[in-house]
């Protein structure tokens, strides 16, 4: 019969304990509906959430990102998107082309080096009158200088990878 002495039960609270918890944060992450849904056009979240809930609209009317509520919602693209008023649920709906960002709120850095990654509503930038969102600040500065390459490979990545 093994004897445990203290020692056994001190391993047991700095190695497994943690890694319990650890477990359990990143399972509350996925199922909270945080984690990026990345299969499709649109990146959503598990629940099918574009842009985390943020109102596309605002980056165009307020020149910021504003949340969105589910009372203001619409479906486009087999993804539901949130609004922060009915007037910007009505003007994404008569043209969502205009508004949606590119690349399916995938991000636009990633996009242009053949990756396919989530786009965080707060890293974003407007070129041309047209939404950009960035996984990484670092990606979103890289789009300082030589934007229209940048655009046009992510462009033809995108034919690739919009599905995926």
């Amino acid at each position: 019969m093994q004897k445990f002495d203290k020692n056994s039960f001190s391993l047991v609270g700095k190695v497994v304990v943690p890694m319990a918890k650890a477990f359990l944060v990143l399972m509350l992450y996925v199922n909270s509906g945080m984690g990026a849904a990345m299969a499709g056009e649109i990146n959503t979240t598990w629940f099918g959430i574009a842009m985390e809930g943020y109102d596309p609209v605002s980056y165009f009317t307020e020149g910021q990102p504003q949340k969105g509520t589910k009372e203001f919602s619409y479906q486009w693209k087999d993804a539901t998107w949130h609004f922060s008023s009915a007037k910007n649920r009505d003007l994404f709906a008569s043209n969502p082309e205009a508004y949606a960002p590119q690349y399916g709120a995938h991000c636009a850095n990633g996009l242009s080096l053949g990756h396919k990654v989530s786009g965080d509503p707060h890293l974003w930038r407007m070129i041309d009158g047209k939404l950009y969102l960035y996984f990484a600040e670092r990606g979103r500065k890289r789009w300082s200088s030589n934007t229209d390459q940048w655009i046009q490979d992510a462009n033809g990545h995108w034919t690739v990878l919009r599905d995926e």
